[in-house]
């Protein structure tokens, strides 16, 4: 087995394991219950932003033939499978999150609308049916009956909503659902679940840094990280930790408002979630820690472009994958530094495979990783690192 690829991946494994164990599994308060709701107030709502498709589940997948199997169900009166949906509370009232029913509600506005597009193949959406009533034709085409039976025709909806009353469990409840029900043909990633749910400011400022030319070329030999979102997910990270090990030194003066430790930390998963949904609300000054991380990337990878690859024990070769919790570390111990590494980048490289060989200090990127205490002694090991 190839050790490089066999300890990366052990790391990783270690890291989820003490997410599980550490967090505190309790019985989600929920309420679900079925509403028929007619093909026109659903797409009304969709077009009108009150029915919400994610960002992930904006890619058209279905064939021609498919998309035209589910019109004609419709117009033949046969029941199609639900759709599922989560209501929450927005500034602009309340709105309703698509978990899963992508493809039903996108075929339906795509026929209605008159064009059938999947990604750059597009066609007039001419309907194929035996039926010589609706046989090859628009929606514009049909008869008003058969529009009107169109819009008038229910679909049902199971309707999610937390129960506990209490902002921060929905935020988490919400991910939950998300990644249990959907039932697309890919499993959802959790970030690809994080830009769902939490559309907003934080979001967009992360896209937009994920796109910086220094972050890009810091990480950009782990291709892994430029699929389903972990690019991205990488940098709440940064920004993530940043928030505890500031809580954890310098204690509420970097806040906004009163979000501590305890509603950041618990589990990995959790601790992003609640990163974004507070900083969504204001409740984390997310655009001080995202300039600080900015600077702190600009530095590192003019100092040292392999500064967050991984190292492995058996070798003195810089591994093939970014580790993810020592360039974690190294972004907030620059930071705390002033901006400054004071070891050439070989003396750097050499002090990195010495970390690896140390049982005791690579411990803390192994365990208990969202503990404030760890999070503190991993940015302590880089520190005694960068100064030398």
């Amino acid at each position: 087995m190839d050790n490089e690829k066999y300890y990366d991946e052990d790391v990783e494994v270690l890291e989820e394991e003490n997410d599980v164990e550490d967090s505190k599994i309790e019985r989600y308060q929920i309420n679900s219950f079925q509403q028929d709701k007619p093909i026109e107030t659903l797409l009304k709502w969709l077009h009108n932003g009150k029915l919400i498709m994610p960002e992930f589940q904006r890619d058209y997948v279905w064939s021609y033939s498919n998309s035209c199997r589910l019109v004609e169900s419709v117009l033949l009166n046969l029941p199609i499978p639900n759709i599922f949906l989560f209501k929450v509370k927005r500034v602009d009232g309340e709105k309703f999150l698509l978990i899963d029913g992508k493809q039903r509600m996108s075929t339906l506005d795509q026929y209605v609308k008159g064009e059938w597009v999947q990604n750059e193949n597009q066609r007039p959406f001419r309907i194929k049916s035996p039926n010589e009533r609706w046989n090859k034709k628009l929606f514009s085409d049909l008869s008003e009956d058969d529009q009107q039976f169109i819009y008038d025709y229910s679909i049902s909806t199971t309707i999610f909503e937390t129960s506990s009353g209490q902002e921060v469990n929905e935020n988490n409840v919400i991910f939950s659902v998300f990644e249990r029900i959907n039932t697309g043909s890919e499993k959802l990633s959790d970030q690809e679940i994080r830009n769902a749910i939490y559309e907003g400011d934080c979001l967009k400022l992360l896209k937009d840094i994920s796109n910086n030319a220094d972050y890009q070329k810091l990480i950009d030999i782990d291709k892994k990280l430029f699929k389903r979102g972990k690019y991205i997910e990488l940098l709440l990270r940064f920004a993530a930790y940043k928030h505890i090990y500031d809580i954890s030194v310098q204690g509420e003066n970097c806040l906004v408002t009163g979000v501590n430790e305890s509603k950041i930390t618990t589990s990995k998963k959790i601790m992003l979630n609640n990163y974004m949904y507070y900083s969504n609300l204001n409740m984390i000054d997310y655009h001080k820690d995202f300039d600080q991380i900015i600077e702190a990337i600009s530095f590192i990878a003019q100092y040292n472009e392999t500064a967050f690859y991984a190292k492995v024990r058996d070798r003195n070769t810089i591994g093939t994958t970014v580790h993810e919790l020592f360039s974690e570390a190294l972004v907030l111990a620059v930071i705390a530094n002033d901006y400054q590494i004071q070891i050439d980048k070989q003396v750097f490289d050499e002090k990195k495979i010495e970390l690896w060989n140390d049982e005791e200090r690579i411990d803390y990127f192994k365990s208990k990783t969202t503990n404030p205490e760890t999070v503190i002694k991993r940015v302590e090991i880089l520190l005694s690192i960068i100064r030398g």
